[in-house]
């Protein structure tokens, strides 16, 4: 006779995901993450770093090891969860991004406010530049920016510069000057 608890299958059922989500995002990013050493990426909250190496963090996985020269600080990224930063983008995209951004765009329609500070908080986050380009561009031509999206707004699209202005080697005002926004 087995006798198992709820809680210790729930225990292996969880490991097993966590690990079988780990395998198939190994999979699915066809870069090994001790490729990316020495490339950029780019923090809403923290700015561009570099990568300086790949730890094992045991159960939670690989997490890469971010230098943060402006502010001389150092953070852990997820190699899988990409939901709190994003690899800086070539200047090629980049560029096809700034051309995405100074177009105008139809007004984006939602069911509710609701729903648009949802959707919209979240593609800021998460898009790739051309979707975020996009989404920018969008806010950016709106009169006025719901509150609960402006700080969000305001922080991305400074990132946003922070990236033209690494990627393209610029100053900041340049940078700026690029979008058309100064």
């Amino acid at each position: 006779v087995f006798k198992f608890s709820i809680a210790s299958i729930l225990k292996n059922v969880s490991f097993y995901l966590n690990f079988f989500t780990r395998q198939i995002a190994k999979e699915l990013n066809m870069t090994k993450p001790q490729e990316n050493i020495g490339k950029h990426i780019i923090s809403g909250e923290l700015g561009i770093g570099e990568i300086t190496e790949v730890a094992s963090m045991g159960d939670k996985g690989d997490f890469y090891r971010v230098s943060f020269q402006k502010t001389d600080a150092i953070n852990f990224f997820s190699v899988t969860n990409q939901n709190n930063y994003r690899m800086l983008e070539s200047k090629e995209n980049l560029e096809k991004a700034i051309k995405i951004f100074k177009k105008d765009h139809a007004p984006l329609e939602f069911d509710s406010t609701q729903a648009k500070i949802t959707t919209l908080k979240k593609s800021l986050r998460t898009s790739g530049v051309m979707d975020l380009a996009h989404q920018l561009s969008s806010l950016n031509q709106e009169k006025e920016i719901h509150v609960s999206l402006k700080k969000i707004f305001e922080n991305t699209l400074k990132s946003f510069v922070q990236e033209i202005e690494f990627v393209l080697n610029i100053k900041n005002i340049d940078a700026w000057n690029l979008l058309g926004l100064t």
